[in-house]
């Protein structure tokens, strides 16, 4: 059995009987070509959004369930505006909560809220984001947040399930505790605040996810296992 993260392996070894010497973990691979778009590509995308050039924006790309938990996001953005008014969020992503969630938005005063619904250029997207951000109550291995890497875009995610493998805290990203909404919102003003920092997370991220997390990386690890298997077999 191949699981895509510890965190993975962990939960299938509690809820089923697959022995331990039987299940191996090969991290999702990222092709890094998708995530260097052309700069040309970005100023349209920028354009057609109407873009506010000041903005510092905010990104949370991911189904529209609860267990994504936008509304911790939303919190966090209704209080950060209180001190920033140059902050955007963009809600990328399909599903039927989006009514539920549009409603909570309207009910926090949230004007800089935009939702995007299912889209077919988040490189493009990670490209225009100041802050990729997955506050979710659980993940088994979520790819948003080695594409954020691969595309050059500081991630803050929750400290759950997959998350805690991919991101060295305050190196290649930062995490924080699910659902504690004022450190949620401390960590994006702090980041907002400090261009210098987000560049390093940046930077430290992207080498990382071309060392661990590139497609070629996940085929090697996947060839070395059936190669494995198969010298056993014989």
């Amino acid at each position: 059995i191949i699981a895509v993260s510890h965190a993975v392996r962990n939960d299938i070894l509690k809820k089923s009987k697959a022995p331990p010497e039987k299940t191996v973990v090969i991290y999702n691979g990222i092709n890094m070509e998708d995530f260097s778009p052309k700069e040309e590509d970005i100023f349209w995308l920028r354009r057609s959004l109407k873009l506010p050039r000041e903005a510092f924006v905010v990104s949370l790309i991911a189904r529209l369930v609860p267990a994504k938990s936008h509304k911790n996001l939303f919190k966090a953005v209704s209080h950060i505006e209180k001190i920033s008014k140059n902050i955007l969020a963009l809600i990328v992503g399909g599903g039927g909560y989006r009514s539920e969630l549009e409603k909570v938005a309207k009910e926090l005063g949230l004007e800089r809220v935009w939702f995007l619904g299912e889209r077919s250029d988040v490189p493009l997207l990670l490209k225009i984001t100041n802050l990729s951000v997955l506050p979710s109550s659980k993940e088994g291995f979520s790819n948003v947040i080695l594409e954020s890497m691969a595309a050059g875009t500081p991630v803050v995610a929750s400290e759950v399930g997959g998350a805690r493998e991919a991101i060295e805290p305050f190196h290649t990203g930062v995490l924080v505790k699910y659902g504690d909404v004022e450190s949620l919102q401390a960590v994006i003003l702090g980041l907002l605040g400090s261009p210098r920092n987000r560049i390093s997370i940046k930077t430290k991220a992207r080498k990382m996810v071309e060392k661990r997390f590139s497609i070629e990386e996940m085929a090697a690890q996947t060839k070395r296992l059936y190669l494995d298997l198969l010298g056993k077999a014989r």
